[in-house]
């Protein structure tokens, strides 16, 4: 998130616009529950979480849960793999 806004022109209503747009289809094809976001992008969540969810609300014709991991979701991926 902070080299996506870094130097390059683009700020925060850019980047949560620009994640709507990619979740949109996402959400579209595979009509999920609830999208977890992990990673940098849940530490920058709430820089962007307004214009993103507005901009998925008008993108999207039906109600999206987005939330965010508090947890290395990653890791605990890898570990139910293995149980």
């Amino acid at each position: 998130f902070d080299y996506y806004c870094s130097g390059r022109g683009f700020n925060e209503e850019d980047y949560g616009e620009n994640l709507a747009c990619l979740l949109q289809h996402i959400v579209i094809s595979l009509n999920p529950e609830v999208i977890v976001l992990g990673g940098s992008v849940s530490k920058s969540y709430d820089k962007f979480e307004e214009k993103m969810k507005k901009k998925l609300k008008e993108l999207v014709p039906f109600d999206v849960k987005v939330e965010v991991a508090h947890l290395d979701v990653n890791v605990l991926g890898a570990v139910s793999l293995c149980f």
